[in-house]
């Protein structure tokens, strides 16, 4: 069940993703929305990936409900050479009462990582994180490669108990800093209100 703040937020995403639904009754809807695209998008996809690929989504449905997320947007397109591309951009919402939200806990939920950069948001300052892990057999027969690359934006709201943790996955390594750069506007564009 997504969870969030008792105040209100908004925020933008890439006005090219499509929104995936997570609620029970409407994710399994949203899954073969986003496998049977427009003309010009992924084309229709073979069987066996099609199958993979709804795997893949109906993970992220799975990750995106049992951890909160209240945003999911996924991006599924070919590359100039013609190989499959996924990335997907979430937003979710840590409460960690009763310690208040501040840079200072933003630190300590990231740990000693090398990958890390401040950022300045309208909202305070935040964190933006990058990692690399690798991926299970069947995104490297759908996507290529062995890692996927990571970017999470941690946006601690002033005066509460509450931080924004924007995240981003994609399939390969040649959009990594184009992912870190959307987790970055994505986290630019957050805005609380009373």
């Amino acid at each position: 069940m997504a969870t969030g703040p008792p105040f209100g937020f908004g925020i933008q995403g890439p006005d090219d993703w499509a929104r995936l639904e997570t609620a029970p009754n409407r994710w399994q809807r949203s899954v073969e929305r986003l496998l049977d695209p427009p003309p010009g998008g992924t084309g229709r996809l073979p069987a066996a990936a099609r199958r993979d690929a709804a795997g893949v989504l109906e993970d992220l449905v799975a990750v995106a409900q049992h951890t909160g997320v209240v945003l999911c947007l996924v991006k599924l397109a070919r590359d100039a050479g013609g190989r499959l591309f996924y990335g997907s951009l979430t937003l979710g919402w840590y409460d960690s009462a009763p310690v208040p939200a501040d840079l200072a806990f933003a630190r300590l939920v990231v740990g000693r990582a090398d990958d890390v950069e401040e950022l300045d948001t309208p909202t305070g300052p935040g964190l933006l994180h990058r990692t690399t892990e690798a991926v299970p057999p069947e995104w490297r027969d759908l996507f290529g490669g062995a890692d996927a690359h990571a970017a999470q934006a941690l946006v601690p709201v002033p005066g509460t108990r509450w931080t924004a943790l924007v995240s981003g996955t994609t399939s390969n390594s040649c959009h990594a800093d184009l992912l870190a750069g959307l987790v970055r506007r994505m986290a630019g564009s957050l805005r609380v209100g009373a």
